[in-house]
Parts: structure tokens; sequence; C-alpha cells
């Protein structure tokens, strides 16, 4: 489980055992069995808790139970096939609903029949005699539907891209912003992993230093590169009058100093994108990022296992395979190809939008929006980047200059000439 509690899930699970017991509509025998219990039986609350399952399912099912106890006429026990299959056909038409009278969505009804599949099958099942139900109740008999899921991908064209990235990144004001945004993008940690970090979490020991996210959703801790993130950590661990306390949690608000929650985290997306003018389209949300990065890396020609175990995808995610299936080169693309008629391809243009500069000087790596060297002052209008994209550049022109004069040089030879042409330029 992911370090601190971003989605107030404490206070929460209290408010809703209050809001149960208050409850003038929940029969007082649904109420021992939902959070009380009694000599005879545990409550499905500390059935759960023995079950190890996250304060946020738990805060789910008995989220889920509440609005179907005040919606029955019967007590949760008193179930049979035609309670439950006329309990199920009202969530599907609509007449269990919403207090505003909207249906619930596609995926809140999964959530309603996952409650009450494991209400039946698993704590009834369990406590059946003690709760004095009939000898022959089954669970599984009752429950007369099955969880399917339809897989909703998100086309990889609304996804964030680098400059989608750069663009948020520009119009964050803060740097804990900045960094969070870095962060997000260049490790593709879920959005749980990156809040839970603390700064004994974060390595600065290398050239692309590390964060480590601990107990994650596919089990034990993670440790991926910070990569282009490193600059912004860096600052922020300047700018952090915390930063030298190791259970420190590094992303706070500025108001309470406490852990950022996921509703606070996500606002710096909201407020950056507000100053952009990124396409309605694409989403920008902490799971976006996700996603957008893993499309990324197949963009860069890594394959689903590395994708897997880098950003600690569950192996085989059926995630990474749709999005290595759609983000693939089209068949076009292989058929110009073949034929030598190559498109122009911004893969790799694409990998340098947020690249760190490094200063020649005295090797400090600085972001990607850096004029200067942090460390020592020198300018990095003459960096890699500008060096790298100078010289793509000149390379085309030699190109271009030798067809014309059908001269012949192998990449290799044409890589140095363009080197040394955009030399004499910069240091002339």
């Amino acid at each position: 489980m992911t370090q601190g509690d971003i989605h107030n899930t404490s206070q929460t699970l209290q408010r809703q055992k209050t809001s149960i017991r208050n409850h003038s509509q929940i029969s007082e025998r649904d109420k021992k069995i939902l959070i009380e219990g009694n000599s005879n039986f545990p409550s499905f609350l500390t059935f759960m808790r023995n079950k190890d399952h996250s304060k946020t399912r738990i805060n789910r099912y008995l989220q889920d139970w509440k609005k179907i106890s005040v919606y029955t006429s019967w007590n949760i026990e008193d179930v049979n096939k035609t309670r439950m299959a006329e309990l199920i056909g009202e969530l599907n038409t609509g007449e269990l609903c919403k207090k505003n009278g909207d249906s619930y969505a596609t995926e809140s009804k999964r959530e309603f029949k996952k409650s009450v599949r494991k209400m039946y099958t698993d704590y009834i099942e369990v406590y059946k005699e003690e709760l004095q139900v009939e000898d022959d109740f089954s669970g599984e008999d009752i429950i007369n539907f099955t969880l399917t899921r339809e897989n909703d991908y998100t086309e990889p064209d609304r996804l964030p891209l680098p400059e989608t990235v750069k663009a948020l990144v520009e119009k964050a004001p803060r740097v804990i912003d900045k960094a969070y945004i870095m962060l997000l993008w260049s490790t593709g940690g879920r959005h749980g992993e990156i809040l839970g970090l603390k700064w004994r979490d974060v390595d600065f020991s290398s050239k692309i230093g590390k964060v480590i996210f601990r107990d994650t959703k596919t089990g034990g801790d993670h440790s991926v590169p910070m990569a282009e993130a490193l600059p912004f950590m860096r600052d922020l661990l300047e700018k952090d009058s915390r930063s030298d306390e190791p259970d420190t949690f590094v992303f706070r608000s500025s108001h309470s100093d406490e852990q950022y929650s996921a509703n606070g985290a996500a606002e710096i997306l909201s407020r950056a994108r507000e100053k952009t003018d990124i396409p309605r389209k694409i989403k920008t949300n902490p799971h976006a990022f996700r996603k957008g990065r893993t499309v990324y890396w197949i963009r860069q020609g890594k394959n689903e296992a590395w994708i897997c175990k880098h950003m600690n995808w569950v192996p085989g995610s059926p995630t990474v395979a749709y999005y290595a299936r759609v983000a693939k080169e089209d068949v076009e693309h292989g058929v110009a190809e073949h034929l030598n008629l190559q498109e122009v391809d911004n893969t790799e243009r694409e990998s340098k939008v947020l690249t760190p500069a490094e200063c020649h000087r005295c090797e400090e790596i600085n972001s990607f929006q850096a004029d200067v060297c942090r460390k020592c002052g020198k300018a990095l209008s003459t960096g890699d980047l500008v060096k790298e994209f100078q010289v793509s550049e000149a390379k085309e022109k030699l190109k271009t200059n030798m067809i014309e004069k059908e001269i012949g040089l192998d990449d290799g030879r044409l890589e140095k000439e363009a080197e040394r042409i955009v030399e004499e330029q910069m240091n002339g």
C-alpha cells in the first residue's frame, strides 16, 4: 500500500460509519451487519479489515451497501434469488439511481455488483450460521450475474506527449509544481506512488538519479530513474526546508505542510493547463500521464516486457499490450520504408524535448528550461540540445548538397562533418 493517505480514507471511513449509524432508513439489523456486529458475529466492516482490504475498497463497499440498504425493503440476510434478480435488474435499468435521478455509469454499476458479491459469497457465506440464514443458503446460487469489464482505453492521440508536459511545466508557477509534473511523466509512476514519496526515497547519487516507490500496487518496492525530472527534483531539494528530514513527504501542501491529497495534486495539473493552449482532446490527468509515458517508450522502441518491468505494470499487462499494438508504425509506414520513401519520423526529436542539458564546463545536469548552468553560470545556449538540433539540420543540408554534387559519404563521416560545421559556427 502506498505511503500516506492521499485520499483521506481514514476520515472518509469514519464519516461513512457515522452516516450509516445515524441513517433513519437503514434498519437496526442492517446496521449491526454493516458496521457494528455483536457477540455472535463480526460486522462486515471488521470482516473486510481482517481480510486486509484497503481503506479505499472498504469505503466503496460500505458506500454501496448504504445505498442498497436504503433502497431495498428487506434486510441484508433476507435475500433470495428473486430479490437479487429484481435488485440487479433495477440497477441495470436505472431505477436504483443517483439522488438526482441519473442512472449510474457502467463502472459504478459494476462496483455495486462487486459489493453485492462480496457480501453474499464471502461474508454471509462464512457467518451464515451465526446470522441464522437458511441452512441451504449459497452465495453463488444467489448471485445471478457475472462481472465483466469492457476495456475502455484512451486513444493514443488523446494522451500527453513530451510537448504537452513541456507546456505544463513552463506554465507551472512553483518549483514543487514543476517537480511533480516532471516526475509524474519521467517515472510513469502511479499517482499514489508519486505522492507517497518521502525524501529518504529520493537518490541523487547518479547522473540520472532514482526514486523508490514503496509498497506498490504490484507488491514490494520499485526503483525507477528520475531521468528528465532530476534537475527539477534537485531544485525542490534545495528549496524545501525539510528535505533533510528522511521521513518527510516530498510533495506537501504549502498551507498545512501535510502530504498532498490526490485532489490537491491534481489541481497542480489543472491550474497549469488553464494557462496553456493544449488541445481540449488531450487528457492531462495523472493516469493519462502513465499511459502517455507507456506509449512514449513504445515509440522509442522498447518492448512490452521492458516497459512492464520499468514502469511496474503487471507482467503481460493488457494495457501495455493494447498500446503496443496501436502505437506501432502502421502498415503504410512499413511499405514506405520498404520502397525507400520513408516518411518524416519525429520519434528522435520527440525524445529530446524534455532532455536535460549537461554543462560542458562543470558537467552539471540542468533542466530543459535552463539558459545558464545552475552551478557555474555558463550559458547553455550552445549546450547539447541546441547543438544536437543544429547538427541534425547541418547534416540534412550536407546530404542535399552531396546529392546535388553526386558526392558520397557514409553516415559516420557525415555526422562528423556536420559537427565540425556547427562547432565552427558556435565558436566563430
